[in-house]
Order: C-alpha cells, then sequence, then structure tokens
C-alpha cells in the first residue's frame, strides 16, 4: 500500500513529533491531518510523559504504546518512525511497526567513540 506521506522527490515531509501521553490520545486525529506525512516518535520524552524516568532502555508499557501509534500510521497510511537508543532498541521498535529509524544522536556516536578509544588505550603498556 502506497504511503500518503510518499512526497514527490525532493520535496519536504512533515512529521509530527508524538512524545507525550496526551499525544496517545489523539494519535488518529493527528495521523489523518491533512498535510502530516508521518508521526515521529521521541520514546524518552514519551517515557517520562508517561511516568517513566529517562533511561537507556524502553519499558514494555512505552513500547507497547509504540505498537498503538505504528498501527495509527497504518490505519492511516502515514509513516511510523522513532529515534532509537541504539541498535538493540532499533530492532524492538523495528517490531513494534516502526520503519523510519534513527539509530542515535551524536552525543552518543561520540561517547561510544570516545569510550572505544579510552579502552584502547588502557590496553597499551608502558
Amino acid at each position: 500500500m502506497p504511503l500518503r506521506g510518499e512526497a514527490p522527490r525532493g520535496e519536504p515531509l512533515c512529521l509530527v513529533m508524538i512524545e507525550t501521553r496526551s499525544a496517545l490520545g489523539n494519535l488518529d486525529a493527528i495521523a489523518a491531518t491533512p498535510g502530516v506525512d508521518g508521526l515521529f516518535i521521541g520514546p524518552l520524552d514519551l517515557s517520562i510523559s508517561m511516568g517513566f524516568g529517562p533511561a537507556m532502555t524502553t519499558p514494555d508499557e512505552v513500547l507497547d504504546a509504540i505498537a498503538d501509534i505504528a498501527e495509527a500510521c497504518i490505519r492511516h497510511g502515514v509513516i511510523c518512525g522513532a529515534a532509537s537508543l541504539g541498535p538493540q532498541n532499533a530492532e524492538a521498535l523495528r517490531a513494534r511497526g516502526v520503519h523510519f529509524l534513527i539509530l542515535g544522536s551524536d552525543a552518543g556516536f561520540l561517547r561510544r567513540g570516545a569510550a572505544a578509544e579510552v579502552a584502547r588505550a588502557r590496553e597499551w603498556t608502558i
């Protein structure tokens, strides 16, 4: 099924952020809004809005809410996207219907790269 969110090449897409508990109660209205090409989930903000603290793992309740968001996207023929907390989290998001993923952040990539370099340097003997 072609997605309503398929813009002609070179045209911008409009992805609406889903980061709050109140957005969860309005998914169909948001996804059906003319001009909206997709919903983009901010899992950390959504977790906080749902009463969980910030963490590098996504609680099951939040993953269930993400599956609900993906189902709303399917119903309305729009893109379902999310920021992931790394490859393992991206796999969990994909399993729940998210098909447009950001695999991390610049800060996370820099932190992991720096940590790898420090670990390598610690192996040196002088």
